[in-house]
């Protein structure tokens, strides 16, 4: 067998291991042995598999079993603990082996057993699992069984992603890039478009291929490009490009096509060398571009006339709205906290639901009062860094909020937003929605249209009109970074910042590895052109306790 055949055999002991062992540790040290082989700078392993750093004893004798038989007792044994129908759900993003490995322990054996279980609301009581989880696993088990002609953003970004986590890998890439509408942050894509440099011919790359978990076929192969079939039934378009032409490829399969072919009557006829993206614009005359905004054409002229400065992951200084196990969150306020120090925040605001929410664990005002206690010991261990308590208020079906004006006074900061009665007609829901920014101690509208995407459209409301009265009252509107929402879409952003409004950029979180979810917020935000000055969440905590300050 090849190295690379024995390192795909180590990698899946490995990950056989996560979904078996307690301890995580030997699956880790299998994963770290099959990227070393991958990486061995010979086609041959040595006699003495010690050479190879590493590679500790019991390893190198899976390694030798393996060149002799050409298989692995281990991983033999290993397969026989997990039940094989339920294999498939590695393939869904966000649905990794921790996940699964809870699933067996629980007794799932198989994925209707999971989608029974997920419909009867039993799967978000597992330890270690919730709500979140529970509609990823129904919603990716639907995309396998009936395949996609797009993908939603939700599960488009974490599959290319994990996919270029694992090509970077491979000794035959030398460099990779995402592209195409996903890089675009398009919120439904018709194919993950990846660009590559090769050490090698492609064939190499073609014959690994089938070791990826999302991989079904080939569906055509060229020079320069290989498109292979996922599981969900979306393509994934591999192109390889000489690494002097990286920057012009890059813009040319980022899109889109009528942005391309505007920049192309600005370049000199002919000439493809270019390393950086930069370079390309450069040489037409242009300030850079940023991708979110490469659609329409007309882009290329406003960037030259205004030279706006799009905002960017490193302008977030906190993040607005969250979730606690205080209502239906998987994490606990401290843990939040740590996580959102470690991202380098300023600030954070917990606002768990009101107490009409009950499915979601709504707070009374009794526990509501006992969440600010715990909120007001945390803060007494904090240094640097502000924690504010704040509700995620309902808004009644007749536009009333969930609490009393008295309660609401007294949070330090207030979102408000519809959970129930999407059905409503234009009017009613409008005028539901308009109650609640006029009541003053409302900071932020959250997910203002309450679409999901590829699931669920907004209900019916006249957003200019919610913005237009946002603008007088001065209430906040949210960005919500879900990738499931996306919420507000980009036109709507840019009218919001036409008219003086500002957006705050939230993700929703409710756990605390979700809060990585405002990278997707903010790239919907550059898509609808919003500079740093229009959100409310790029100022220091000084600033923003100041805005609070005068809204109240």
């Amino acid at each position: 067998m090849t190295k690379d055949q024995i390192a795909d055999v180590l990698r899946e002991i490995g990950v056989y291991l996560e979904l078996t062992e307690d301890s995580p540790y030997k699956a880790l040290a299998y994963k770290r042995a099959a990227r070393t082989l991958l990486h061995w700078p010979h086609r041959k392993l040595p006699e003495d598999l010690g050479d190879i750093p590493g590679i500790g004893e019991k390893i190198a004798g899976t390694i030798r079993e393996i060149q002799e038989k050409g298989e692995s007792e281990q991983l033999d044994r290993l397969k026989k603990k997990v039940p094989p129908q339920i294999l498939p759900l590695l393939r869904l993003p966000d649905i990794g082996t921790k996940v699964l490995r809870i699933l067996i322990k629980e007794g799932y054996t198989d994925i209707a057993q999971v989608v029974e279980g997920a419909r009867n609301r039993q799967i978000r009581k597992l330890p270690g699992l919730g709500a979140k989880t529970e509609k990823a696993l129904l919603k990716g088990i639907e995309i396998l069984e009936k395949g996609l002609e797009v993908m939603p953003i939700a599960l488009a970004w974490p599959l290319a992603h994990e996919l270029i986590t694992i090509l970077q890998e491979w000794p035959e890439v030398n460099k990779i890039a995402l592209a195409g509408e996903l890089r675009r942050g398009v919120e439904q894509v018709r194919s993950i478009d990846i660009i590559l440099n090769l050490t090698t011919d492609s064939e190499r790359l073609v014959q690994r291929l089938p070791s990826l978990n999302l991989f079904k076929e080939i569906k055509e192969q060229d020079k320069g490009k290989v498109f292979f079939e996922t599981h969900f039934g979306v393509d994934v378009n591999l192109y390889t490009v000489p690494e002097e032409e990286w920057g012009y490829w890059l813009v040319y399969f980022t899109g889109s096509e009528v942005h391309f072919q505007r920049l192309e009557k600005l370049l000199p006829p002919e000439k493809k060398e270019f390393k950086q993206e930069r370079e390309v614009y450069q040489s037409a005359g242009l300030p850079f571009i940023d991708p979110e905004v490469r659609e329409t054409g007309e882009e290329i002229s406003r960037v030259k006339e205004e030279g706006i400065r799009l905002v960017s992951d490193q302008d977030i200084k906190g993040d607005l709205h969250c979730h606690s196990t205080w209502s239906d969150g998987g994490s606990d306020i401290a843990e939040l906290v740590s996580m959102a120090q470690q991202m380098g925040y300023e600030y954070l605001v917990i606002t768990d639901h009101s107490q009409s929410l009950k499915i979601a664990g709504g707070l009374s005002q009794e526990r509501l009062m006992a969440q600010r206690a715990e909120i007001e010991k945390i803060r007494g261990r904090l240094n640097n860094f502000t924690l504010l308590h704040g509700v995620e208020v309902d808004i009644l079906k007749d536009g009333r909020l969930d609490y009393p004006d008295e309660i609401l006074a007294g949070m330090d900061l207030v979102i408000a937003s519809v959970h129930s009665h999407f059905r409503l007609d234009r009017y009613t829901m409008t005028e539901r929605v308009s109650l609640a920014l006029k009541n003053p101690h409302v900071d932020i509208l959250a997910h203002p249209t309450g679409r999901l995407i590829g699931m669920r459209q907004p209900y019916e409301l006249d957003v200019e009109a919610i913005i237009d009265l946002a603008a007088v009252t001065g209430t906040y509107l949210e960005l919500n970074s879900s990738p499931d929402r996306l919420d507000l879409s980009p036109p709507y952003l840019e009218m919001a910042k036409a008219r003086g409004v500002r957006i705050c950029i939230n993700t929703d979180a409710h756990n605390k590895d979700r809060l990585r979810d405002i990278n997707l917020g903010v790239k919907t935000a550059r898509r609808g052109w919003l500079s740093p000055e229009d959100i409310v969440n790029t100022r220091t905590s000084t600033d923003l306790l100041k805005l609070l300050e005068k809204r109240q």
